[in-house]
């Protein structure tokens, strides 16, 4: 829900009461977020605090995570602001970010965050896609995440992997959450199948869309309504399964400039720095109710914030999600596009003329191509061992050559008999 502005009023006095600290005057921020939205910050919180420099690493998620709890960071960060749930939680379990202290009166956090961090912008997903590919191509908007697995997408869309990006880890926990463990991933299976590249970052996919390399992708709400306001020709839709999820930021145990960083961080939560998140080219929806633009999209969405979105699940199997989709689908990516591509030909094909035989086999092709991975038992409850993920990836990626090749064979048989 749209944060109070009267707590957050009380919460930001609070961050700004101690005076500032003499010594190194700048400001590191980890952060997955694009430059549009890292630059306009940096510009007006420097302009409000003469002496202090703002610099940022951006780092996808998952590697803004492993740099935060290596050893000898150089730069050592401040702050961290990412749109990533599980980065926070689990720098919190492990003692890594600053408890924020409460302003007298009510709570200071958001309910939906630990005191460790805030919430600081709304977040929805869904697809992204050109417009100008899509009438070139008379290709019908999608209008669900089921709608990517059709036919008619196959080799026009893009998507990432969850291991190398927590927004698409997001959304595939929101399909496997919808959709339940066997048909969710069945579903992932047919889109990744249509893919014609798994990118190697989350930003990989609203570039590609908008410059029109390919015609659609998941992505966070953000990148492509940010492109559209800019000109780009786009268009987005939140998927009914859409979860609507806060991106946070919170101060780091060990920051260097801990009084810096609060400043920062207050001012990513005062009215000023909420109105830079309706700046056109970001198209965030801010936290801070009196910020909030009345026309933003996800607006009619947010009275559904958390009811649909498990994070503990999500936390807790991470890393499996991860492992199970780079064995199944990134390092197997070929083979499922061409098996893929082999299975709807032998569709269009028995669609003009069935026949018994190639039937059966095409069906068989089918069960085995958008067989899921295995749900380990006990995996998702605690993160893998080396061991545990050593055994796990060749498990799955001997259970996925194998699927790819039987269903190759199957689906060229049918084909033969379709001649």
């Amino acid at each position: 829900m749209p944060l109070p502005a009267c707590r957050l009023f009380l919460l930001i006095l609070a961050l700004l009461a101690a005076p500032l600290a003499s010594g190194s005057q700048r400001i590191v921020v980890v952060t997955s977020f694009s430059k549009e939205i890292t630059q306009s910050y940096k510009k007006a919180f420097e302009a409000d605090n003469p002496g202090l420099r703002v610099e940022f690493l951006s780092l996808p998620s998952p590697r803004a995570l492993t740099y935060i709890l290596g050893r000898h960071l150089e730069p050592r960060p401040d702050l961290v602001w990412s749109s990533a749930p599980e980065t926070f939680d689990q720098l919190a379990a492990q003692g890594y970010l600053q408890r924020l202290a409460p302003p007298p009166g009510d709570a200071a956090v958001d309910a939906s965050a630990q005191p460790y961090f805030l919430a600081q912008a709304w977040s929805g997903y869904g697809i992204m896609w050109n417009t100008r590919y899509f009438a070139a191509k008379a290709l019908p908007p999608p209008a669900t995440w089921t709608d990517l697995g059709q036919p008619a997408y196959f080799g026009h869309l893009i998507m990432t992997s969850p291991a190398r990006s927590g927004t698409t880890h997001l959304i595939v926990e929101q399909i496997l959450q919808s959709h339940g463990w066997e048909a969710g991933w069945q579903l992932l299976l047919r889109i990744a199948g249509n893919c014609a590249e798994i990118s190697e970052r989350s930003f990989g996919v609203p570039n590609a869309v908008g410059r029109g390399q390919y015609g659609a992708g998941p992505v966070v709400d953000f990148l492509a309504l940010g492109a559209r306001n800019s000109g780009t020709p786009v268009a987005f839709i939140y998927p009914p399964q859409t979860s609507i999820i806060p991106a946070n930021i919170a101060v780091l145990a060990a920051a260097p400039n801990p009084d810096g960083a609060r400043r920062f961080l207050a001012f990513t939560l005062s009215p000023a720095g909420q109105a830079l998140l309706n700046r056109p080219e970001i198209s965030r929806l801010p936290v801070l109710a009196q910020a909030q633009n009345p026309q933003h999209a996800l607006l009619p969405h947010l009275a559904q914030a958390g009811q649909r979105f498990d994070r503990a699940l999500s936390q807790h199997r991470y890393q499996l999600i991860g492992v199970l989709f780079d064995q199944a689908i990134t390092f197997r990516h070929a083979e499922l596009r061409e098996t893929t591509r082999l299975l709807h030909a032998a569709d269009r094909r028995l669609a003009l003329a069935p026949e018994p035989q190639a039937a059966a086999l095409v069906a068989e092709a089918r069960r085995l191509l958008y067989r899921p991975p295995p749900e380990i038992a006990g995996a998702d409850a605690a993160p893998l061992a080396e061991r545990q993920t050593l055994l796990l990836e060749n498990q799955v990626a001997r259970a996925s050559q194998a699927n790819y090749r039987q269903a190759g064979e199957q689906l060229r048989r049918a084909l033969d008999l379709l001649r």
